[in-house]
């Protein structure tokens, strides 16, 4: 509900299956059986382009003044940085453990003791570069759901290849991208290949 009527309320272009399928979302037996209703619903990235090409009826090319914000470099530099094997992040419900894999030179990551597993292929999900950022988050219902703020600044951390060095993130407002610097005002380099993001109440700690 919450979610629906943001999307409505800011025009933005969405896909979702609440109010509408076809063949872009299918249910999966194994997890209607082992993880629930509520977390059967799945697509493919085949069934997302076949839309985006064919039926998608918002516009799919950047505006003439696009800029992404986010800068990727072979062999990153980190302002501040420390050398750090892995990270554990409280998110107050649970503590995600990511660990650096010096012959990967990615992280993975576990939680309530159990790797991050691929389910299409089996294998440890693997991360270039983590982000942590903390910010504002509140419950905002009893049946549990959760409100926070994603505009302004704010503290986090960044970790690539071994080291995790203290950021700062900021976004003007909810049309812009985040930006990340170090805390010398340096643009974050992220490592080229998959990016972690998560967010964290002030209540939440990393260590």
């Amino acid at each position: 509900t919450y979610a629906l009527d943001l999307v409505e309320r800011t025009g933005y272009p969405d896909i979702e299956a609440l109010s509408w399928g076809g063949y872009l979302f299918y249910r999966d037996s194994w997890r209607m059986d082992n993880m629930g209703y509520e977390h059967s619903l799945m697509t493919t990235g085949k069934a997302i382009n076949d839309f985006i090409a064919n039926d998608a009826w918002y516009r799919t090319d950047h505006i003439d003044d696009y800029r992404c914000n986010m800068v990727f470099s072979e062999d990153p530099q980190l302002s501040g940085a420390e050398p750090k094997a892995g990270l554990t992040v409280d998110f107050g419900s649970k503590d995600t453990v990511f660990t650096y894999d010096p012959e990967q030179q990615n992280y993975t990551a576990e939680e309530y003791g159990d790797p991050y597993i691929d389910a299409g292929t089996g294998e440890l999900v693997r991360f270039k570069n983590v982000v942590v950022i903390q910010t504002d988050v509140w419950v905002i219902d009893t049946d549990g759901h959760m409100d926070m703020i994603l505009t302004g600044s704010g503290d986090g951390y960044f970790m690539v290849n071994g080291s995790v060095a203290p950021i700062t993130w900021s976004r003007e407002t909810h049309d812009s991208e985040f930006e990340y610097t170090f805390l010398d005002g340096t643009p974050v380099e992220f490592g080229i290949g998959p990016t972690y993001i998560g967010v964290i109440g002030y209540y939440g700690e990393v260590y």
